[in-house]
């Protein structure tokens, strides 16, 4: 197994990916009147497609290159406080809505001085 080549790419993906971009190349040279609809080049592109796919699969040219990132702090290192702050006033009381009467009453009686009315 030491001596065997690895294999790169993704043929399947390339396929796949060929396919489609070859068949919309074919659908833009008929919308845009290039060929005409009864030519054999609307059939040959995306059969050629699936060739260059499966090809630039096989080379794997755009494959990632595996490099080292530092991915942070690691159990038991050095970990950042949260950057949380407390509110510095206590949050208002929650609203209670009465659904038979249609209006607003807050938990802690009336509030405001009776001037807001409603639209």
């Amino acid at each position: 197994m030491a001596g065997t080549p690895r294999r790169r790419g993704h043929p399947v993906w390339g396929a796949f990916a060929g396919f489609f971009l070859f068949l919309f190349i074919a659908a833009d040279l008929l919308f845009f009147g290039v060929v005409r609809l009864n030519s054999a080049m609307l059939t040959i592109l995306p059969l050629v497609g699936i060739v260059v796919g499966i090809c630039w699969g096989l080379l794997g040219l755009l494959g990632s290159q595996r490099v080292a990132v530092s991915t942070g702090p690691t159990l038991g290192g050095n970990f950042a406080e949260p950057r949380f702050e407390p509110p510095s006033a206590p949050l208002p009381p929650p609203m209670v809505v009465d659904p038979t009467a249609g209006e607003v009453e807050t938990s802690a009686g009336d509030v405001g001085d009776g001037t807001d009315t409603a639209p």
